[in-house]
């Protein structure tokens, strides 16, 4: 009676209509436009909420009263669909009959189809549904006809049109759905053979309609002794299956068979274990295994993480990705923590559509795709940090920045100066130099805007830089140059750093606010570069000697462990496996789409490595640890 071509026919018209607001059938306001009838009205608030009973009572009042009105005609065809909706389709039709046909609508017409159908009468509801013009119904009425429709081939035997309509009908359904994968789950098992589940099967792959025969097989399967056969099915369901019913059932046919309940709680992580970055990936690894520790021991544990090897390379953190999505109980990826391998594996998790939060504080890892977090420490967020305490908190208005001539100087220059004018501030002064520069003479002269040729005044041999600054300022003004800058930038780690500072003291940049970055985190800067450094300010992701009392509780758990103090890479898997635990206490977060919103919706988390939310982009807004060089020590100020 309706052909394939009419029912994929009736597919497109369905996705044209996902484009219009979606509208439940029980709301429908095109369909139930009240007259001036404060009866009508009434009736009609009080079905839309749902208050049936009630409704019914208001109808028949208006019934009763005026039974050859239009208000009354809209009346029986509201108690009609009240019966039709509490699965009592001959009192559907009793209340139908009660319309004269010339002032019957399409949406009349299909309700009595409808109801003809569940009734029993097939053929003749059928007949009156192919008079119906689906163009004249609303979204709402689309849906109910196309389940009428379903059901009535279903009676008849014709199986797959039944799921091709009822499929359809479930794109439409916001509400109320159960039903009809209950009709779709009857059909399946009392009239479809195994040819038709296996054609079934084919041609509903990825849809909910292919879930309940991938269901039904598994069915069929573990009755016949095929046990593992039919998990295989299951499995497959509770990998794909975003329908809440479709889980369930499966769910509860894995722990029937298994006797296991499925967790789909596992978290692939992917560090260079091996090859030269091994130390590093050891450490982020050492600080997630004390989380999970801590976890198991608080009576939970229910989390497992699979750790994959990337070692040095690259396409190997992709195909990591590929094997740990593959794996259905692989929720998500913690991982990599270098550039180019968080980069391939963050564009092969996007095409694999898994959520990966990645370690790495490589640029634009974010904006790779909506299934990218990154939580790690990036170079524009030291320099947001660093320059709000010294613009915001000390008030300072000039800049200089000296600068290794590297990536990693290059990029926090970038930085620097896309957010210094920003935030009202302005650089005036701007050098690099060779990144193995031991000797910063020519680049300290450059920055300061005289002659790197000129020749150096000649003095007798100091012992003690200190004395030799002080002597050389006072042979030319005693109260030192007057600098353009009241602040200069150094991006550098803490060896070179405490080798440059004196010889700026050399040429009398002094007075002024050293700033830095996480890399002169470190005693050796005090031990080089000794009272030059004094009063200096950088920001760091991680701080051993913080006095917050989670911090403090985690370097303690930590040293009673491994005997040793935390680094940051301790800290950061420590805080990614927790964010990880966190979120999969919510019973919710179950599938791939439910750990990415989980995500998205973090807010400050309270991190040893900084309280964390990860913004619109998937970037981390972290709270970081800001500190200050007193007296020979590093401590925190904020």
């Amino acid at each position: 009676m309706f052909s394939l071509k009419k029912i994929l026919g009736l597919l497109l018209v369905v996705f044209w209509a996902l484009s219009s607001p979606m509208v439940v059938l029980a709301a429908d306001a095109q369909e139930i436009r009240a007259e001036e009838n404060p009866a009508l009205q009434r009736g009609i608030e009080l079905y839309k909420q749902g208050r049936l009973e009630r409704a019914l009572r208001e109808f028949q009042k208006i019934t009763s009263r005026e039974p050859l009105s239009p208000s009354s005609f809209r009346a029986h065809y509201l108690m009609a669909r009240i019966f039709y909706e509490k699965k009592d389709p001959q009192k559907a039709l009793s209340q139908l009959a009660n319309i004269p046909d010339l002032k019957k609508t399409p949406p009349v017409w299909l309700l009595q189809g409808a109801a003809l159908i569940a009734s029993g009468l097939t053929e003749q509801g059928l007949d009156m549904l192919k008079g119906v013009e689906e163009q004249s119904l609303s979204q709402g009425d689309r849906s109910l006809y196309l389940q009428a429709l379903a059901e009535g081939n279903i009676r008849q035997g014709k199986i797959l049109p039944g799921l091709y309509l009822l499929q359809a009908a479930l794109l439409l359904s916001q509400e109320g759905n159960f039903h009809l994968l209950d009709l779709a789950r009857d059909a399946l098992a009392t009239q479809a053979g195994s040819a038709t589940l296996d054609e079934a099967r084919f041609m509903f792959q990825g849809m909910i309609m292919g879930d309940l025969v991938s269901l039904e097989k598994a069915r069929r399967l573990r009755v016949a002794g095929h046990s593992n056969e039919a998990i295989s099915h299951i499995r497959d369901v509770l990998r794909s299956s975003s329908h809440p019913l479709t889980h369930r059932k499966a769910e509860e046919a894995y722990l029937e068979i298994t006797g296991e309940a499925w967790m789909q709680r596992s978290i692939g992580v992917i560090l260079p274990l091996s090859g030269r970055y091994a130390s590093f990936g050891r450490l982020v690894k050492r600080g997630m295994e004390m989380a999970l520790q801590a976890d198991q021991e608080n009576g939970k544990g229910a989390v497992k993480l699979i750790f994959k090897d990337s070692g040095a390379d690259a396409d190997k953190a992709s195909l990591a990705v590929r094997d740990l999505a593959r794996d259905g109980q692989v929720v998500g990826i913690v991982g990599p923590i270098f550039g180019s391998a968080a980069l391939n594996a963050a564009r092969q998790a996007q095409q694999e559509r898994i959520p990966i939060l990645t370690l790495s504080p490589r640029q634009g890892l974010p904006q790779v795709g909506d299934y990218v977090f990154r939580s790690s420490l990036t170079s524009s967020a030291q320099v947001d940090a660093i320059l709000q305490h010294a613009i915001v908190d000390q008030g300072l208005g000039t800049f200089a920045v000296l600068y290794p001539d590297n990536k990693m100087g290059r990029d926090f220059v970038a930085s620097f100066l896309g957010q210094v004018g920003f935030m009202g501030g302005e650089v005036v002064a701007s050098q690099s130099y060779s990144e193995k520069a031991t000797d910063f003479r020519v680049p300290i002269k450059l920055l300061l805007g005289l002659d790197p040729n000129a020749p150096e005044p000649e003095e007798e041999p100091k012992e003690d830089l200190a004395e030799e600054s002080a002597e050389g300022l006072a042979e030319t003004d005693e109260e030192g140059p007057q600098l353009p800058f009241e602040a200069l930038f150094i991006p550098d780690y803490a060896d070179r750093v405490g080798l440059l500072i004196p010889q700026l003291a050399y040429y009398g940049v002094e007075n002024v606010q050293l700033l830095g970055i996480s890399g002169w985190n470190d005693p050796e800067l005090v031990k080089i570069a000794g009272k030059y450094v004094d009063g200096a300010v950088f920001p760091d992701g991680f701080f051993v000697y913080s006095p917050y009392l989670f911090v403090k509780d985690f370097v303690d758990r930590f040293q009673e462990l491994y005997k040793q103090e935390p680094s940051i890479l301790d800290a950061q898997g420590f805080d990614a496996a927790n964010i990880v635990l966190k979120l999969f206490e919510n019973p919710q977060v179950r599938t791939r789409d439910d750990f990415r919103d989980a995500l998205g919706r973090l807010q400050n988390y309270p991190g040893v490595t900084g309280a964390t939310t990860f913004d619109a982009f998937g970037e981390a807004q972290k709270v970081l640890y800001l500190l200050q060089v007193r007296n020979g020590t590093i401590e925190q100020i904020n």
